[in-house]
């Protein structure tokens, strides 16, 4: 406010509020606004970064203001694991062949979980119970009992799939964590040192190691998608084995 400008009821303004600095406005708190917060903190700084602490800083306040809408940590993070699984894409049981949809649901989990840094380990902390985390688990138990399994197996392969998801983030995530930064051609340089290295190894101990990378083939598969196709099509040939010796299952 200029020099000499008059307040609302005409009055002069005193020299001292003239050139007080406008307090801070704050994001209004609510549940959501923590949620998108402590989410925003995750893509750019990394699972590990978040914290009560951190989150209230994003939103210009103190920590204990966020308590009267979120109980605690354990709770933010099952709350930003739900809104993450609500990015999940979910295809329609008998839409297509269930080998496939079961590929698409993996494929879709696995890039949801890459979006956000580092918080693919939290879903190996127990079962997802938020809404979105239901209607995900929902629709794997859905997609797998296409398949004609018993409910047993339908049950510990859907498990399977979801641990399988989150392993094949991590792994994808740490390598860009070691090596994103790195030129292609020193990557390249150091896993020449690494194979040079096992291929160095005696033989007569190691001849799988050994023989597996003079041929190439225990190098082969080092692109990160590649390798998580593979084992996706591991899992699927597998059930489809088990599928072809159950009689069918009856839906309710």
């Amino acid at each position: 406010m200029a020099a000499g400008s008059a307040a609302p009821g005409g009055q002069p303004v005193p020299p001292w509020q003239q050139y007080a600095k406008p307090e801070r406005t704050r994001q209004p708190l609510s549940r959501e606004a923590i949620v998108d917060a402590a989410l925003k903190i995750i893509d750019e700084q990394g699972f590990s970064a978040l914290s009560m602490r951190a989150v209230a800083q994003a939103l210009g306040t103190g920590p204990a203001s966020l308590y009267a809408h979120v109980a605690n940590k354990e709770q933010l993070v099952d709350l930003v694991m739900d809104r993450v699984y609500g990015e999940f894409e979910v295809p329609q049981p008998g839409a297509a062949p269930w080998q496939e949809q079961v590929k698409e649901f993996a494929r879709s989990g696995v890039r949801a979980l890459l979006a956000h840094r580092g918080l693919a380990a939290a879903t190996l902390g127990g079962p997802p119970m938020g809404p979105n985390g239901l209607r995900v688990m929902e629709a794997g138990l859905a997609l797998v009992r296409a398949a004609g399994l018993p409910d047993e197996l339908v049950a510990y392969s859907s498990e399977l799939l979801g641990q399988y998801m989150a392993v094949a983030a991590l792994e994808q995530e740490s390598v860009r964590e070691q090596f994103g930064s790195v030129p292609p051609e020193q990557v390249a340089e150091m896993m020449n040192q690494f194979g040079g290295y096992l291929e160095s190894l005696p033989p007569e101990q190691f001849p799988n190691l050994t023989s597996m990378v003079r041929s190439g083939t225990f190098m082969s598969h080092s692109d990160e998608m590649d390798r998580f196709e593979l084992g996706l099509d591991i899992i699927i040939r597998g059930l489809a084995s088990y599928a072809a010796a159950s009689p069918p299952v009856t839906q309710d």
